[in-house]
Formats: structure tokens, sequence, C-alpha cells
């Protein structure tokens, strides 16, 4: 027949674990899992899914999943490889980019688990130096709302002469304002929310 397993996992935010509920953002999380026992062969499927993230900025950047900083980089014409983990539900992948000069672009590629999420007019961006003090503390977190931001352009002309090679469907992307000049030297902010849903079954 069917059987569970519960497990209470700890929240590891900001370089440290959280195991308690201090408030919303430390709040570690109860996961259940069922499987059966009527054949010998079985296997205990994870919510969590494993992914890794691909990604170089024109100049700088810095990435964050669920709030957590993952990597920083100033090579564009270096892939910056990652290994991350999505939680069941919803999660958010955020970047800081700066231009220094030049064409600026952020790119993007999320694979695995049968997860496939790259950098394209869906995401979501703004400049850190227009955020209300609320959005400067929040625009990473999965729930936050961004609706009210811009929708990045897709630089093709970029993508044709300047694109680093491993990148398969991310186009190089950026927001609308920066191409007023006293805006060029801004970080501007990119999010995007995944959704991970676990689909796999116990075998029986």
């Amino acid at each position: 027949g069917d059987n569970y397993v519960l497990a209470y996992t700890c929240n590891w935010k900001n370089e440290r674990w959280y195991c308690g509920c201090l408030n919303a953002d430390t709040c570690g999380r109860w996961q259940m899992q069922s499987f059966s026992l009527s054949s010998p062969r079985f296997k205990i499927v994870s919510a969590e899914k494993s992914v890794m993230i691909k990604t170089t900025a024109d100049d700088r950047y810095s990435l964050y999943v669920n709030g957590n900083l993952l990597g920083e980089g100033s090579d564009r014409r270096r892939i910056d490889t990652y290994n991350a983990v999505l939680r069941e539900g919803d999660n958010v992948i955020a970047a800081t980019a700066k231009d220094e000069g030049g064409v600026e672009g952020l790119v993007v590629e999320i694979e695995g688990s049968g997860i496939k999420v790259v950098t394209d007019r869906t995401w979501k961006a703004k400049l850190i130096s227009r955020m209300s003090d609320y959005e400067k503390t929040n625009w990473k977190d999965a729930i936050f709302d961004d609706s009210e931001w811009e929708t990045p352009t897709e630089n093709a002309r970029k993508d044709e002469q300047d694109r680093p090679l491993g990148f398969a469907d991310a186009k190089w992307i950026w927001g609308k304002t920066t191409a007023k000049s006293s805006f060029r030297n801004d970080l501007y902010a990119f999010r995007k929310v995944i959704t991970a849903v676990n689909n796999e079954k116990a075998i029986q």
C-alpha cells in the first residue's frame, strides 16, 4: 500500500541556515512524499529540481536564485556555469547587470529536470535607481509583483556578432531606459519566475 515520508528542510538564506521561522523569509518547509512497497523496486522522488544555469553579461552581473547569491562575473566572452536546486512551486531567477560602455546585454539559460528557460521578452526589468525602498528589499522574492516593470528588449544584432558559444536559445536582453545616456552606468535588475512541478511517479 501507500507509504509516506515527511521531512523538514531548513532554509539557506544570506549565507546561513534558518531552521525556525523568525519571519516569512526564514521559514523552513515541510515536504511529504508518497511511495509504494508493493514491489521491491521503488524510488522516492524529490520535489526539488536540479538545474544548470549558464550566464554572462556585457559588462558585469550578479546572479541570484530565490534571493541567494549564486555567482558574479565580468567577462562577456566567457560562459559562467552554476548548479542550482529549484524548490517545488514558484522560484525566481534574478540578476543585476551593469553596462560599462559599448553595447549592453545579459544572457541566461536554465536547463535540467524537464525545465528550459532562457532570457527573452518574457523576463522583467527595471533600473535599481528607479526602485522604491520596498522594491529594493523584495524584488528577488518569487511572490513579488513585477507586473509594472519593463518588458526587456532583445538585441538580435548582438546575438549575431557577440554571442559566446554554448548558448542554444537564450537572447541578449536589456532594459529600455539605458537608451538615455544619463542612465547608462546604472545597475539594471532582471527577474523571471519559474514554477517547478513534480510530475515524476514512484516505480510500482
